[in-house]
């Protein structure tokens, strides 16, 4: 049996359930976005959105995410959700601007319905439902499509979300108890949610040393891009463009810059990454750059040694560049073969940077050299460790 998704937008009255918090931006993509996302990921076949009050944002948005072929639907009330649920299928709901990670949900949903992500009841959870003395309810719970349907028939004046957690209640729900969720009723909590989210999220260096480096300059400038609306998809597509200006450049035949612009790609694609590990996303293009660098890699390195035997006719920088060549397309062959041990600790930004410096200082057959030695001790250490498997 399919499961269904239902996200209720504002748990406020009046004039505050106007604002709908679930437009609010955090990491790059609305609250609204980020739970539908969330849904599709938890295996939701279809999501009912329920908003009382519309704007048009909010019908912007959620056309959207219908043009984005997610199963979305929009109703006024509950009994047109209940509608749209079927008795026999599990049902996980949102309620209000929760903000939660992936292994919060993912709690819940392993659980048998039903099922309620709590949090300790602190001062700092105030704007959140208390269940008893000890605990409060975080927003996220699952039951089955024959209680939604029922709490819906005798609602009467009551919210959908706060009449659910009583029924689960009094079904004894099994609690999911988390230390903490994130809440954003405004842009400024909304904010704090994104760097709060950077803290605890963000994971992994990347594979290489240059990696390491990169990744370290990018998660500032990704906090600041993820505070201001910009996603995952943006960064990406300035990393392309640099990568674009990498090729013109080694078609130009001006190498040391063609070098140079691919190593600083790596900049946005860090950032890309960073952001896509914060908010949810179902196409991220940061794997992209990762897949295929290498092979433009290998194109400029090629152009280096075809306009260095147009300039000197020297066959010996062209053996070099091509024995860099071949040990780099050894070691991708390797990686495909074996993906146990996906580790390139000397990544190809790192080759770049070492070329576009070496070639900058003049020094072209020095740098090939030192890239030399850098890949053969990467395929030794690499050959090691798959005899040792």
């Amino acid at each position: 049996m399919s499961s269904a998704a239902l996200i209720l937008g504002s748990d406020e009255e009046g004039e505050r359930a106007s604002v709908q918090p679930l437009m609010l931006r955090v990491a790059g993509q609305t609250l609204l976005e980020r739970q539908v996302r969330q849904a599709v990921l938890g295996g939701a076949s279809h999501i009912i959105i329920m908003v009382t009050e519309l704007s048009g944002a909010i019908v912007a948005e959620i056309d959207k995410l219908k043009a984005d072929k997610l199963p979305v639907v929009l109703v006024r009330n509950a009994r047109e959700a209940a509608d749209h649920i079927h008795p026999d299928e599990d049902v996980l709901y949102f309620f209000g601007p929760i903000i939660i990670d992936n292994e919060q949900l993912q709690g819940v949903i392993a659980t048998a319905s039903p099922a309620l992500l709590t949090i300790p009841a602190r001062p700092e959870f105030e704007r959140f439902e208390r269940i008893d003395a000890k605990l409060k309810w975080a927003g996220l719970g699952k039951t089955d499509g024959t209680t939604v349907r029922e709490t819906a028939a005798r609602l009467g004046e009551w919210a959908l979300g706060p009449t659910l957690l009583r029924v689960s209640v009094q079904q004894s729900a099994k609690h999911v108890s988390v230390d903490a969720v994130l809440r954003a009723d405004t842009q400024a909590e909304a904010v704090f949610a994104t760097n709060d989210l950077f803290d605890r999220e963000v994971k992994g260096a990347g594979t290489g040393w240059f990696d390491h480096i990169m990744a370290y300059l990018a998660k500032p400038i990704a906090r600041f891009a993820a505070a201001r609306n910009m996603s995952g998809f943006h960064a990406a597509i300035i990393g392309i463009c640099i990568y674009f200006m990498t090729l013109s450049a080694a078609v130009a035949g001006i190498l040391s810059l063609s070098y140079l612009l691919f190593a600083l790609a790596a900049l946005p694609a860090s950032c890309a990454r960073l952001v896509d590990q914060v908010s949810v996303s179902h196409r991220p293009i940061h794997p992209v750059f990762r897949r295929w660098r290498w092979l433009l890699l290998v194109v400029i390195i090629g152009a280096d040694a075809y306009y260095k035997f147009l300039e000197s006719s020297n066959i010996i920088f062209i053996i070099i560049c091509l024995w860099v060549i071949s040990i780099i397309l050894l070691i991708r062959l390797m990686l495909a073969a074996d993906p146990r041990h996906l580790l390139w600790r000397n990544d190809t930004g790192g080759i770049a940077a070492v070329l576009a410096i070496s070639g900058l200082a003049g020094f072209s057959g020095f740098g090939l050299g030192l890239c030399i030695a850098l890949l053969t001790g990467e395929l030794a250490w690499r050959i090691r460790k798959i005899s040792d498997v």
